[in-house]
């Protein structure tokens, strides 16, 4: 199914229903990481299916079936997320699964989250997978690697007009100028803002109410727990909670970034979170 923004982009939902006869215990809107597309999260999808939860996982605006046009092809930013795509998506998933869209829940992976919290979080509870926010300029100690890490993607942003993700094998979809660019003034600053500066999105972390499950994947070296709490500390639900999974938590395995998502020995894990998103 599709969704079509006010500024003209369509975008690719895929739904995932429980089982036939199973009685539903609701509906939950999916959002991909950077440099992915929705494909990374059908096998969870498929797995909070089999629990009872209608899933829909969204590409987001140049990403897996949400293209052409690619970031080859296009720039667009992190705001565009935020005020098109999300919207779009939230309101074909409600229609679909005939909820009202505050009656949703949401899982995002990474940028995923990032896209819900920016947006205040207008949904009735939501998961956040290794959701963090590189900030340098905010007074944490920040590691020389990742500095190194953010200058080099930001440098071939601007070097190829894109990040080219697909040519370095970091991820299947490639990432546009303006996105990666912001990235890189967020971090400079140490502030999270819009393009034009008039939304503090930090700010609007306090607007937060849905209860919210935030996971940290033991493995993961873009997200530790300390870049996962910075986000989580300020909302403003009084129902949050920060689980780090692993080999200590009683998984087989340490998952990085993705494998928390994307491995089937963190089945566990995909159950936890059907859980949560139950109610």
């Amino acid at each position: 199914m599709d969704a079509v923004t006010e500024d003209g982009w369509r975008l690719r939902l895929k739904r995932f229903a429980p089982p036939a006869g199973a009685s539903g215990v609701g509906a939950v809107l999916a959002a991909h990481a950077m440099m992915a597309r929705g494909r990374t999260l059908e096998r969870m999808a498929a797995r909070l299916a089999a629990a009872g939860l209608e899933v829909f996982v969204l590409d987001f605006r140049g990403h897996g079936g949400s293209a052409p046009p690619t970031a080859r092809e296009r720039d667009w930013w992190f705001d565009d997320y935020v005020r098109y795509d999300l919207p779009a998506a939230r309101a074909a998933a409600a229609a679909a699964a005939q909820v009202r869209e505050g009656a949703l829940g949401y899982l995002g992976h990474s940028l995923g989250g990032l896209v819900s919290l920016a947006a205040g979080a207008p949904f009735l509870r939501q998961v956040l997978i290794t959701t963090n926010l590189w900030r340098f300029g905010s007074g944490a100690r920040t590691s020389w690697q990742r500095r190194v890490v953010l200058r080099a993607w930001v440098g071939s942003a601007r070097l190829f007009g894109y990040a080219p993700a697909r040519a370095l094998r970091l991820g299947t979809d490639d990432e546009p100028r303006g996105y990666v660019t912001q990235m890189g003034q967020w971090a400079r600053s140490g502030q999270w803002r819009s393009r034009d500066g008039a939304i503090d999105y930090w700010t609007r972390l306090r607007e937060v109410r849905a209860p919210t499950l935030s996971l940290v994947a033991a493995g993961d070296r873009l997200c530790t727990r300390r870049d996962a709490a910075e986000l989580l500390e300020p909302l403003g639900t009084a129902e949050k909670g920060l689980e780090v999974v692993g080999r200590r938590s009683g998984l087989p395995f340490d998952p990085d970034h993705f494998g928390i998502v994307r491995d089937p020995r963190a089945q566990p894990v995909w159950d936890r979170i059907a859980r949560f998103l139950g109610g």
